[in-house]
């Protein structure tokens, strides 16, 4: 039995975000969405524990490379792979 993916997705509401939670829940993964916001990904990272964080590169509060200074700071078992769309 295999592991499932956890993914957290943080993006704002649009077509497109709504084709893409679509498509990876339809490959199985387990989807988690939240703000487009960089202090909300932090903190979701610590309380979900994704295998795979997708961002946006602009975001309130904390931009992408303000998320991964504090995950490379952050003592988190596995980090998660990470994709940063532009």
């Amino acid at each position: 039995m295999s592991k499932q993916i956890n993914v957290l997705f943080s993006s704002e509401k649009s077509e497109f975000s709504s084709s893409c939670v679509r498509r990876l829940e339809k490959s199985g993964m387990n989807v988690t969405v939240v703000d487009k916001n960089g202090l909300k990904i932090i903190d979701a990272i610590g309380k979900r524990m994704p295998d795979i964080l997708i961002m946006e590169a602009f975001m309130a509060e904390l931009d992408a490379i303000g998320v991964l200074k504090k995950l490379d700071t952050a003592f988190i078992a596995a980090k998660p792979i990470v994709c940063v769309l532009s």
